[in-house]
């Protein structure tokens, strides 16, 4: 954790408080997309039940994390029930991309982060199955007019006013993302790549779920590294 002197003794001297919620304004310093724990209605049991975020998202942690003991045991089982319900939300949102719900749609029945990365790990499958088809130029524009449509539809729902702002934030961030999917693409279509192997390709970060490892990794060029699944909001 990057804390400051002041702010480890600041942390260390509320460790023992009775009350975890004093411990707060600690989490916020060492997670930096953490605004808040929320604990069940029984205070004295120090039972963490979600993270709240800055945007107001909430992320259930499941049964049995407690706020108890040693400051830096806790913290560090808070950090290990985070990426546990980061993983489990990331794999529902690949696993239920393109299933049902429109895009949109789909994307706000999800944790911002997840969503984003989910709409990655399928953008690269759909990239390289029309990279590898038996006309990829034509693929690729074909893949990069769906991508335009998806960026008019997140737009329009960003110009209403009927989400919350954690939606905004999610709508917005998957926007982004999705602006540089589709000026990858047009890169691709203008560099007439025909090859998976191609570097233009390779030399991008690809999010591919690993279907053996059960598990989602990065990848660039020869380099291959496991998500870390850190809060990011």
């Amino acid at each position: 954790y990057l804390l400051a002197d002041s702010e480890l003794l600041d942390a260390l001297a509320l460790a023992g408080a009775a009350e975890p919620a004093s411990m707060q304004g600690a989490v916020r310093q060492c997670f930096a997309s953490v605004d808040a724990l929320e604990f069940g209605d029984n205070m004295a049991a120090s039972i963490v039940q979600a993270l709240v975020s800055r945007e107001g998202e909430r992320i259930a942690l499941g049964p049995n994390l407690k706020a108890r003991g040693a400051l830096e045991d806790w913290l560090g089982l808070l950090e290990d029930h985070v990426r546990k319900a980061l993983y489990k939300a990331m794999k529902v949102a690949v696993a239920e991309y393109g299933a049902s719900a429109a895009y949109h749609q789909w994307a706000l029945q999800h944790p911002a982060q997840c969503a984003a990365t989910a709409a990655q790990v399928a953008w690269v499958a759909a990239t390289e199955g029309a990279i590898a088809s038996d006309d990829a130029h034509l693929a690729m524009r074909a893949l990069s007019h769906q991508k335009v449509q998806q960026l008019v539809l997140l737009t329009q729902l960003l110009h209403g006013d009927s989400l919350t702002r954690a939606q905004r934030h999610a709508v917005t961030r998957l926007l982004t993302a999705d602006v540089h999917c589709r000026d990858v693409l047009e890169s691709l279509v203008a560099a007439r790549v025909s090859a998976p192997s191609a570097f233009a390709w390779r030399a991008q970060l690809r999010f591919v779920w690993d279907l053996e490892a059960d598990d989602l990794v990065a990848r660039q060029a020869d380099a291959e590294i496991a998500y870390g699944y850190e809060y990011v909001g």
